[in-house]
């Protein structure tokens, strides 16, 4: 949880379903939803963080329980969605148990009103009913 006492701007929430890749051992990454993931960076970036690219960003990542991980906000290339990325994202899916499919994230983007770092928090709840991707119409419904 975060301090709401250390929340200057702030995002609005994204969701996103967990897939293999995002949880698989040797990827060390989380893809974002890349339309929302703009809005989120249009919305705290300051001008001068906007070009993030291929070399990235540090961001503070808050986890359920308030613990920090120190991740990379980056792209892959100008084409591609924008990931976090860290070996310690695998901490991250381990230290709470995250499963593909099963796990839906929500997340939101914020600058640290003291540090003045960007920020992302993310929560999970699971659906052990669910097996596999959700359809692009299905989710549209549960996120929306």
């Amino acid at each position: 949880m975060v301090d709401p006492e250390a929340v200057g701007v702030c995002s609005e929430l994204m969701r996103k379903q967990l897939m293999g890749s995002d949880v698989k051992g040797n990827q060390c990454r989380l893809m974002l939803v890349k339309n929302e993931a703009k809005k989120m960076m249009l919305r705290v970036f300051e001008k001068t963080e906007r070009g993030i690219g291929t070399d990235g960003l540090k961001v503070s990542v808050y986890g359920q329980d308030g613990e920090v991980y120190e991740m990379m906000l980056k792209m892959w290339n100008k084409n591609t969605v924008p990931v976090l990325t860290s070996s310690v994202w695998n901490k991250f899916v381990g230290d709470y148990g995250l499963m593909k499919h099963s796990d839906f994230l929500t997340i939101w983007m914020f600058r640290h009103i003291e540090s003045r770092k960007i920020c992302f928090a993310i929560d999970s709840k699971r659906f052990t009913s669910i097996t596999k991707k959700l359809s692009s119409r299905i989710s549209k419904l549960v996120f929306d």
